[in-house]
């Protein structure tokens, strides 16, 4: 039988945790910070760096939630920052009404709306504007995603 010795434990968890605050500070973008999320945010936090995740991988959409013109399977479609949030969020793309979006999904549109400044008041309509616009890249939403999930964070 192996006696663990729980000092030890503890100060590898302590430098653990240390490592990953300074992966963190170093590049906020590459690292979850997994250590200072509430258990009750994980899920939004999850949700909004997944969609900064698709719209990297698949691309960006603009005037539409997506684009399937590409010919790529459903999962791959460039998507818009919405369109993105609804498949990390509700598996689809497109919601089937903008009326009728889930409590989570117009929840995390009301968090990506904020990081954005605009005179816009309608969070959907802001976050259409600032996407389509020409010189948007899908670094430039999957940034403002990451930005959106740190504010959930703190």
């Amino acid at each position: 039988m192996t006696t663990t010795n729980l000092t030890a434990l503890a100060a590898d968890l302590d430098a653990s945790a240390a490592r990953m605050r300074r992966l963190h500070d170093a590049d906020p973008d590459s690292t979850v910070p997994v250590i200072r999320v509430d258990l009750a945010k994980r899920p939004m936090v999850i949700a909004l760096r997944h969609a900064a995740r698709l719209v990297q991988a698949n691309g960006l959409a603009k005037g539409w939630w997506y684009d399937p013109a590409g010919g790529q399977p459903k999962g791959a479609w460039p998507v818009c920052a919405i369109g993105a949030l609804s498949t990390a969020i509700t598996g689809d793309p497109m919601p089937a009404e903008v009326e009728e979006l889930d409590d989570e999904l117009r929840d995390a549109v009301a968090i990506l709306a904020r990081q954005i400044e605009s005179g816009i008041d309608d969070p959907i309509e802001r976050i259409a504007y600032w996407n389509d616009a020409d010189e948007r890249t899908a670094a430039d939403v999957a940034s403002l995603l990451r930005r959106a999930a740190r504010e959930v964070t703190s």
